[in-house]
């Protein structure tokens, strides 16, 4: 078990958002957002460690929202968010999508979409609105 995952074990119940992202100029600029409105925040910097974040309980638990890049190295964002619905089917999925028509790639009722170029004001309003049922029920 990875040294986060080990942390989330012992966690209060909170909702936990998980940024998933290989560039870590952007993921900084993301993690630091998203912390200065939620508590539980954690990077990924690619699909192999988010996948053995979201296989732990502990942390899958109050996984309520993945922020996904598009531009991982071995595996697409579309294979990575079709992976991920597969193993956490509840957990919605906020794409970053550096082009107009990513939307048609993905066929994950659970992936919502965004601009890459969006602010960070932006994202954190998505995010809020994709998650309010998530945190209502974890409360």
């Amino acid at each position: 078990m990875s040294a986060v995952a080990k942390s989330w074990a012992f966690a209060p119940p909170a909702p936990a958002i998980l940024l998933v992202n290989d560039d870590p100029l952007q993921a900084y600029a993301q993690k630091e957002a998203f912390e200065s409105v939620y508590q539980r925040v954690v990077r990924a910097a690619g699909a192999a460690e988010a996948f053995i974040l979201v296989d732990q309980p502990a942390f899958a638990r109050d996984l309520a929202l993945v922020v996904v890049s598009l531009h991982m190295p071995g595996l697409s964002g579309q294979m990575f968010v079709d992976e991920l619905a597969s193993r956490a089917p509840r957990v919605p999925v906020l794409v970053l999508c550096t082009n107009d028509g990513c939307k048609e790639q993905y066929a994950s009722a659970n992936a919502h979409f965004l601009p890459a170029s969006a602010s960070m004001n932006v994202m954190l309003r998505a995010a809020s609105e994709i998650m309010q049922p998530e945190v209502l029920r974890i409360a």
